[in-house]
C-alpha cells in the first residue's frame, strides 16, 4: 500500500507513493479532506458535514453536494468505493482510517510538541532530545493551517481559525526557543533566522524583536540592532498604538551606550589548554544537571582524573542557562574548616553584617539566585562543606551545586557521578605482531585510525602538538603512544605530564624509561598497581627527569598555594642552592613540563601547582628538611607585600591595592595560619593581620580574621607598642562592622593610650574619629563630640587637610542628627573646600549627601537636589555601592518633601531591593526614617497606586534607579 504524505501547514500538498495528488479539482474538496484527515479515527455523520461545508443550501442538496466532493476525493486518491484503504464510508458516517499508511504534518508537529512538554528537563534548550525535536517542529511549520484556503461557512471558520491559533501559538514558541538556544550558543544567524521567522508572522512580537536586536548586537552589528529598535517602535505605534516595553529599551539603551553583554556574570578561569575528549562524560553530566530533581552532583574520582576540568566545561556550557551566573570556588589552598563558608561568601560577595550570621546573609542572598555553584577540591573539608550544602539548598529553590572530591559527601540530595580515566587502547590492538601485520595500505591506515580515535591517545597528541607544533601520529609512533596511555591507567594528568617531553624523547624512549619507573614501584608493592600509584609513578619519572635546580624549585613551589607571581617565587624560593637569576628560566621550564600551569589574570602572568603535583612536590620539600624556614620566608614576604598596599591612617586603600590583595589572598591566609602554629612566627603574624585591616574591611567578611587576631594579640604580647596599637585599631574595626560595639570601644581605647605615649598623634586622631563614631552610630551624640573635636584639633596640628576635612563632616553629621542644621551646614561645606585628592572623593561625596538632606530640610529643594545629583554622579563614577543606596534614599525623601508620592515609592521600594541585593542594610536612623515616610505615602495613595509604584521600584536595576533619580521632573 502505497505511503500517503499530506502536507497542511503552509501550502496544501498531498503525495501518494511520492507522486503529487493534485486532482481534487475544487478548494472545497480539499478543504473536506483536510478536515477528514485531522479527524483520523473519528466517523464524522454526513448531516454534520453536509452542514459544516454548505451551510446556505437545503440539508438534500447539501448532502448531495457532500457526495459528489467524496467522489472527487476518492478519484484524485485512485481509490474506488468497495476498495476504500483510505475513506471509510456508510450511509450514516465519513472516516478517514487512522489503519492506512498515511503521515500528517499537523499531527507529526503535534506529537513533537507534546512529547517537549512531557519530557523531564529543567531547561528545555539544554536538552538534547528536545532540541533535536524542537528543530524538526520548525521544519514541519511551513505557514499558517491550509495558508490561502478560505470557506464560506461561519462554523468551518470559527473551526480553521482556532486550529491555525492553536498551531501558530506552538510555532512561535518553537522559533522563540530555538532564537535563544541560538544566541546562547552564539551561532547569531541562525538566532537572526527564527528571530525573523516570528517577526514575519507577527511584526508587532516585542520579544522576537528583543532576540533580533541581542543577536545582531552581539553579532558585531550595533547599528542594525539600534535600527531593529527603531522598527520595532514604528510597527507598535502603527499596529497598537503603544509604546515598546521597559525591558525593550532597556535593552536599547545598554547597546546604544555600548554597555550591552550576552554573557551572564561569572568568575570561571581561563583553562589553560584546550579540551580534549570527554564527549559520553560531558554530555552525561549535563543531562544529570538538567534533571529538575538533581541540585546537589558530585563529581568523585581519583586525583588528576580531571574532575575539576570537567566541572569548568560544565560550568562554561551551562553560562546562558543561569541568569545570577556561574560562581567557582577553589577549597584545595583551605586547611581550616572554618574558612569555607567565608571563601564561598567572598567570591559571591556577601558581607558580614552586625545583625546576622554570615550563613544566614548567604543563605538570604541566594533564596532569589538562579545560579551554579562549583565547589572544587572539597574533600579534606567535608565536615564543613556538608552541612554548608545541605542548609543553601534547603534555604534556595534555583541554586544548583557541583562539588568536585575524591570521596562522596553522603547526603540525601547527593547525586553522585564517578569519572573515569580516559578510554585506552584494547590490548589486542597493541600487541607487535599485529602492529607489523602485512603492510597492506588499508589495513595500515585503518590500524592508525582506530587507534588515533582512543581519546587517551588524542589527549597525548593535542598536549605533544601543543610542544611541538610538527608532532603527528604515524605508524612508528602510535603503538607506544598507546601503550604510553595503557600503561598510565588512562589518567589525563598522567598522560600530560609525558606528552610535555615530547621534544626531548621519542615515545619509544618515553615508553621505555614510564616501564623502568613502574617496575621499581611494583618492587616495593607486587600486587597490582592502582590508579594512585599508577600516577605516582609517573611523577615520579616526571620529576627524575628534571634537573637538580627544577626539582629544587618545584618541591619549594609547594608553599604557595592558590597563585602566585614570579617575583614571589624567586624572593621566597631563592638560595640554598637556587641562584634567584635562574629562577625565571627554571619556572619556564616547569611550565613547560607541565608541572607548573601559567595563568594570565588581567594581562599579569600568575603560576599555580595542580593540587595533585602541589601535594606531590610538598612531600618531597617536607622530606628535604626545607619546610620551617621557606614558610618564614613566605610570611615575611607576603607581610611586606601587604603592608606596602596598605591605606593611610584614614583608611583609603586603593582600588587596585584591593584587587591586587584579592589575587594573593590565598597566600595570605596561609602565611597568617602559619603565624600561629607551633613553631610558626606571631610577631610576623601580627604585623601582617594589622595591615590587612582596609581589605578586611572592604571584603566585608570579619569572623575568622578576628579570632586570627585575637590569638595572634595573645601569642605575640610582647610585641613593640607601635604594632599593638596598631593591631588593637585593626580589632576595633573588625568588632564595630560586627556590631560589636563594646569590644570596639574597648579596643580602639587601648589603642588610642599607647598612641598617646608613642606621641603618634596622625594614628590617634584616626582612632579617636573612630571612637567618636562608634558613639555616633549607637545615637551617643555627646560622647561623640569630645572625641571628634580632639580629633580635629591633632589633625589642625600635624596639618593634615584630608583628616581636617574628614572629621569636620562628621562633626557635621553629628550636628545635623542632633537638629543642630545650620551648624551641620558650616561644618560640612568647610570640609568640602578641603577635599582636593582624588581619594577624598567618596568622603567629599557622603557630605554632599548630608548637605542634600539640610537643604531639604530648610525648603530649598532646588539645592538639595544639586548636592544630591553630585554625589551619586560621583559614588556612580567610583562603583561605591553602598553609598549610592543612602543617595537613593535622600532622593525619595525629596519626592516626599515636594509631593511627588508616587516617584518617593517608587524609589523607596529601589532602595529597599537594592539593600535587600547588595546585603547592605541601612543604619538605623535611615531605616527608622524610611519606614515612617513609607507608612505617610502608602496613606496618601490608593492601594492600587501605592503597588504599581513599588513594582516599578522592585523591577529597577541599579542603573536605572539612578537614572531615574536623576530625572528632571
Amino acid at each position: 500500500m502505497d505511503r500517503l504524505e499530506i502536507a497542511l501547514l503552509g501550502p496544501f500538498r498531498v503525495t501518494k507513493g511520492g507522486i503529487p495528488v493534485t486532482r481534487f479539482e475544487t478548494g472545497t474538496a480539499r478543504l473536506l479532506f483536510a478536515y477528514l484527515v485531522m479527524h483520523a479515527g473519528l466517523p464524522q455523520p454526513r448531516e454534520t458535514l453536509a452542514d459544516l461545508f454548505w451551510p446556505d443550501q437545503p440539508r438534500r442538496d447539501a448532502l448531495h453536494a457532500l457526495r459528489q466532493t467524496l467522489c472527487r476525493i476518492r478519484h484524485a486518491l485512485g481509490e474506488q468505493e468497495n476498495t476504500a484503504r483510505f475513506l471509510q464510508t456508510n450511509p450514516q458516517f465519513i472516516e478517514f482510517s487512522a489503519q492506512c499508511n498515511y503521515w500528517l504534518d499537523v499531527a507529526d508537529f503535534r506529537e513533537k510538541v507534546a512529547e517537549i512538554k512531557h519530557h523531564p528537563h529543567r531547561w528545555l534548550t539544554a536538552c538534547s532530545p528536545c532540541l533535536e525535536r524542537l528543530t524538526q517542529a520548525a521544519n514541519l511549520y511551513c505557514g499558517e493551517l491550509l495558508e490561502g484556503f478560505h470557506l464560506e461557512s461561519l462554523g468551518f471558520q470559527e473551526w480553521l481559525i482556532m486550529e491555525r491559533e492553536s498551531l501558530h501559538r506552538q510555532a512561535m514558541e518553537i522559533f522563540y526557543q530555538l532564537a535563544a538556544y541560538y544566541i546562547q550558543q552564539h551561532e547569531y544567524d541562525l538566532a537572526q533566522h527564527y528571530a525573523r521567522r516570528q517577526l514575519k508572522a507577527e511584526p508587532w512580537r516585542e520579544e522576537a524583536h528583543r532576540q533580533l536586536m541581542v543577536a545582531l548586537s552581539a553579532d558585531g552589528q550595533r547599528s542594525a540592532a539600534m535600527a531593529q529598535y527603531h522598527i520595532c517602535c514604528r510597527i507598535l505605534d502603527k499596529e497598537l498604538g503603544v509604546e515598546p516595553e521597559t525591558e525593550t529599551r532597556r535593552l536599547y539603551e545598554t547597546i546604544r551606550d555600548h554597555t550591552f553583554s550576552i554573557t551572564p556574570p561569572h568568575n570561571l578561569p581561563n583553562p589553560p589548554s584546550s579540551f580534549i575528549g570527554r564527549v559520553t562524560e560531558l554530555k552525561q553530566v549535563l543531562d544529570l544537571i538538567n534533571k529538575p530533581a538533581n541540585r546537589l552532583l558530585t563529581l568523585t574520582g581519583v586525583g588528576g582524573v580531571g574532575k575539576t576540568r570537567l566541572a569548568l566545561e560544565v560550568g562554561r556550557q551551562m553560562l546562558a542557562h543561569f541568569t545570577d551566573g556561574v560562581w567557582f570556588v577553589s577549597l584545595a589552598a583551605l586547611s581550616d574548616s572554618a574558612q569555607v563558608l567565608p571563601a564561598i561568601a567572598s567570591v559571591l560577595g556577601v558581607r558580614e553584617d552586625s545583625k546576622s550570621p554570615l550563613l544566614r546573609r548567604l543563605s538570604e542572598f541566594l533564596r532569589d539566585k538562579h545560579l551554579l555553584l562549583i565547589l572544587d577540591n572539597c574533600e579534606h573539608l567535608t565536615d564543613a562543606v556538608t552541612p554548608l550544602i545541605e542548609t543553601l539548598l534547603q534555604a534556595t529553590t534555583e541554586v544548583q551545586i557541583i562539588v568536585t572530591s575524591r570521596k562522596i559527601l553522603g547526603i540525601s540530595a547527593e547525586v553522585v557521578y564517578a569519572l573515569p580515566p580516559f578510554p585506552v587502547p584494547e590490548e589486542a590492538l597493541l600487541a607487535e605482531e599485529y602492529s607489523q601485520k602485512d603492510t597492506d595500505a588499508y589495513l595500515s591506515i585503518d590500524w592508525i585510525k582506530t587507534l588515533a580515535q582512543c581519546e587517551s591517545i588524542l589527549l597525548f597528541v593535542a598536549r605533544a602538538s601543543a610542544r611541538s607544533p610538527t608532532f603527528a601520529t604515524t605508524r612508528a609512533n602510535i603503538l607506544p603512544i598507546g601503550k604510553i596511555c595503557r600503561l598510565l591507567a588512562g589518567l589525563p594528568l598522567a598522560i600530560e605530564l609525558a606528552a610535555t617531553h615530547i621534544n626531548a624523547l621519542t615515545p619509544q624512549q618515553m615508553l621505555e624509561r614510564l616501564q623502568d619507573a613502574f617496575w621499581l614501584l611494583t618492587q616495593k608493592c607486587p600486587t597490582t598497581l592502582t590508579r594512585h600509584q599508577t600516577l605516582q609513578a609517573a611523577l615520579d619519572w616526571s620529576y627524575a627527569l628534571l634537573t637538580a635546580e627544577q626539582r629544587i624549585l618545584l618541591r619549594r613551589l609547594s608553599i604557595f598555594v592558590g597563585n602566585f607571581t614570579q617575583e614571589a617565587a624567586q624572593a621566597v624560593c631563592n638560595g640554598h642552592g637556587l641562584d634567584p637569576t635562574r629562577i625565571p628560566d627554571s619556572l619556564r621550564d616547569l611550565v613547560n613540563a607541565s608541572l607548573v600551569m601559567m595563568e594570565s589574570v588581567e594581562q599579569i602572568r600568575r603560576y599555580r601547582l595542580h593540587e595533585v603535583i602541589r601535594q606531590y612536590a610538598s612531600f618531597h620539600l617536607a622530606q628535604a628538611g626545607e619546610e620551617r624556614w621557606l614558610r618564614k620566608r613566605h610570611l615575611d614576604f607576603y607581610c611586606k607585600l601587604a603592608e606596602a598596599l596598605e591605606g593611610n591612617d584614614q583608611g583609603g586603600l586603593s582600588t587596585q591595592a584591593f584587587d591586587q590583595l584579592k589575587k594573593e589572598y590565598d597566600n595570605l591566609q596561609s602565611a597568617l595560619e602559619w603565624s600561629l602554629h607551633e613553631g610558626g612566627d606571631p610577631h610576623s603574624g601580627l604585623r601582617l593581620a594589622a595591615a590587612l585591616a582596609d581589605y578586611w574591611e572592604a571584603r566585608g567578611q570579619f569572623t575568622v580574621e578576628r579570632i586570627w587576631l585575637k590569638e595572634l594579640l595573645h601569642q605575640a604580647a610582647s610585641a613593640s607598642s607601635d604594632l599593638q596599637a596598631k593591631a588593637l585599631r585593626t580589632a576595633a574595626r573588625l568588632a564595630y562592622y560586627q556590631g560589636d560595639f563594646a569590644v570596639a570601644q574597648a579596643c580602639f581605647e587601648q589603642s588610642a593610650a599607647i598612641d598617646r605615649a608613642l606621641g603618634n598623634h596622625r594614628r590617634l586622631a584616626d582612632t579617636l574619629g573612630r571612637l567618636g563614631f562608634v558613639f555616633s552610630v549607637q545615637g551617643n551624640y555627646t560622647a561623640a563630640q569630645p572625641l571628634y573635636q580632639e580629633s580635629l584639633n591633632l589633625y589642625q596640628q600635624i596639618d593634615e587637610p584630608s583628616g581636617i576635612a574628614r572629621t569636620l563632616s562628621e562633626l557635621g553629621y553629628n550636628a545635623f542628627r542632633q537638629g543642630a542644621l545650620e551648624q551641620a551646614h558650616s561644618l560640612l561645606e568647610r570640609s568640602l573646600m578641603l577635599f582636593h585628592k582624588p581619594e577624598d572623593l567618596y568622603l567629599a561625596s557622603r557630605a554632599k549627601l548630608i548637605l542634600g538632606h539640610i537643604a531639604r530640610l530648610k525648603g530649598d529643594h532646588d539645592q538639595a537636589r544639586s548636592y544630591l545629583s553630585e554625589g551619586i554622579t560621583d559614588l556612580k563614577q567610583l562603583g561605591n555601592v553602598w553609598g549610592i543606596l543612602y543617595f537613593l534614599e535622600a532622593f525619595a525623601h525629596l519626592a516626599m518633601a515636594e509631593r511627588q508620592i508616587t516617584r518617593a515609592v517608587c524609589l523607596f521600594s529601589a532602595t529597599e531591593r537594592l539593600s535587600k541585593t547588595m546585603e547592605c542594610p541601612l543604619a538605623p536612623a535611615e531605616k527608622n526614617e524610611h519606614d515612617g515616610c513609607l507608612t505617610s505615602a502608602r496613606c496618601q495613595l490608593d492601594e492600587a497606586t501605592f503597588i504599581a509604584a513599588w513594582n516599578s521600584g522592585q523591577a529597577m536595576t541599579l542603573d536605572e534607579a539612578i537614572a531615574y533619580a536623576l530625572e528632571k521632573v
